[in-house]
């Protein structure tokens, strides 16, 4: 920690001590939410129980309880706490959001669907509840896959017309691109990602895939050692790298590339 955080710890635990349990349930919130800022999620959780054992009738209480244990991947306890909150607050797109990411966290995706759902008739101008929508129906095990990425597709669409500055939004646009065999579209896709965020070595990743796929073997190979630089322990990155040094037939390289590739971790 530094010097600062530790001076913020001592602050906090001066208040803690002098907070009177017969107080408003804010005192104990607002320690709760400095204590989750700086990280302390165990700190903050007995802050967040302490408001609810004062006012169990706070939506906001139960909300902040709820995001703490999501924090430390207590899912079901953190589900609990949404749904609660929903009951006294059913109105509420972002209790609706975090109730989705639970669930879709705990593999419930056609539940976590549900929630996206009622969030965005809420608010539908959240591109943050629209990926995840989309990424939710995405990894959808269903027979008719096809189905489920244009579903998708239209989700990340969404997305992008609310926030074209995020390169998450353009990176899984073009996975669905990729995965309809759209691939000059999604190249596109990528290639925004990338302009948007250049050290995210998925996104140089998936652009050298499609450039790859589209005979661009030169222009793939540079992508994948822009991957390898900001990531050199993905074994994918090295395996497609080899792939495509192969392919052109600079054979010394591309052996080197699937030997790193054996020694590396694990891919994506």
């Amino acid at each position: 920690y530094s010097s600062e955080s530790l001076k913020k710890g001592l602050e906090l635990a001066t208040k803690i001590e002098n907070i009177d349990l017969n107080n408003k349930g804010e005192d104990w919130l607002a320690n709760g939410i400095e204590l989750y800022n700086l990280g302390e999620y165990e700190k903050a959780l007995g802050s967040f129980n302490q408001a609810l054992k004062i006012n169990p009738n706070d939506a906001n209480y139960w909300w902040h309880q709820g995001i703490t244990l999501y924090n430390l991947e207590e899912y079901e306890k953190a589900l609990f706490s949404f749904n609660q909150a929903l009951k006294i607050n059913p109105d509420d797109d972002y209790n609706w959001f975090w109730h989705g990411m639970t669930l879709r966290d705990l593999g419930e995706y056609k539940k976590a669907l549900v929630s996206f759902n009622r969030a965005l008739k809420i608010n539908p101008d959240d591109d943050n509840c629209w990926r995840y929508q989309g990424i939710t129906l995405y990894n959808l095990e269903e027979y008719k896959k096809l189905e489920e990425y244009k579903k998708a597709l239209i989700s990340f669409n969404q997305a992008l017309e609310i926030n074209s500055d995020d390169a998450y939004n353009w990176f899984w646009q073009g996975r669905t691109l990729y995965d309809l065999d759209e691939f000059k579209k999604a190249l596109s896709s990528f290639n925004k990602a990338v302009e948007i965020d250049n050290n995210d070595a998925h996104n140089w990743f998936w652009q050298g895939k499609t450039l790859w796929i589209l005979s661009q073997e030169q222009d793939a190979s540079t992508c994948f050692e822009m991957a390898i630089i900001i990531n050199s322990d993905n074994s994918d990155y090295w395996y497609w790298q080899g792939q495509t040094l192969h392919d052109l037939k600079e054979y010394k390289k591309a052996l080197f590339s699937f030997n790193k590739g054996k020694d590396s971790g694990r891919g994506t």
